[in-house]
């Protein structure tokens, strides 16, 4: 992983747009490219192509904006799990023993969202500000959201994950939107 505060996959406690900064993301790896193509041996530069070394230095260091797929998002897993609801005081056993966890059965679904880009940005905060933040794991090529509940109906599932993906598609805009990609003729200009 380029830029960051570090190469652990783990997302913080499992949000998504939380870790580091855009700018200092692609200023990392503006610098990494530069420092590539300046100690590159000169004969190996002089042995192929000047386009041929563009694309290379390109297809290692350029960073790719994210493409969500949406209309490809599908059901991945679903199942039975526990679930803690100390904090819950609608109900009747948090109530009854207070500072005790109280864990009950509950159902649970994944959603999986594929998408085309460096999964790196998904650590980079958003251009604007919000206390929104997004949960959900990448696993792959995929954004995983988890929906739990007690029972969780198919109405509830698709309001949580309309509101989920509507922060996604939000978070992804503003990442990408002060985003420029590195394209081929700025690698040009690094040398």
């Amino acid at each position: 992983m380029y830029g960051g505060s570090g190469s652990n996959n783990q997302r913080l406690n499992g949000y998504l747009f939380l870790r580091s900064d855009l700018d200092a993301t692609l200023q990392g790896q503006n610098k990494k490219a530069t420092e590539a193509i300046d100690t590159c041996e000169e004969q190996l530069l002089l042995n192929r192509s000047e386009e041929d070394s563009i694309r290379e230095f390109f297809n290692e260091y350029g960073v790719k904006p994210i493409t969500m797929l949406f209309e490809q998002q599908e059901i991945h897993n679903d199942g039975k799990e526990q679930i803690d609801v100390s904090n819950d005081y609608s109900r009747l056993g948090p109530m009854m023993f207070p500072g005790r966890e109280h864990k009950v059965e509950a159902q649970y679904v994944i959603v999986a969202i594929p998408f085309t880009g460096d999964k790196a940005l998904f650590d980079c905060k958003p251009a604007m500000f919000s206390t929104n933040h997004l949960q959900g794991e990448i696993e792959g090529e995929e954004v995983h959201f988890k929906f739990s509940g007690t029972p969780i109906t198919e109405e509830e599932l698709k309001k949580q994950l309309e509101t989920r993906t509507n922060t996604l598609k939000q978070n992804v805009t503003t990442v990408i939107s002060p985003f420029r990609r590195m394209t081929e003729l700025e690698m040009v200009r690094l040398r």
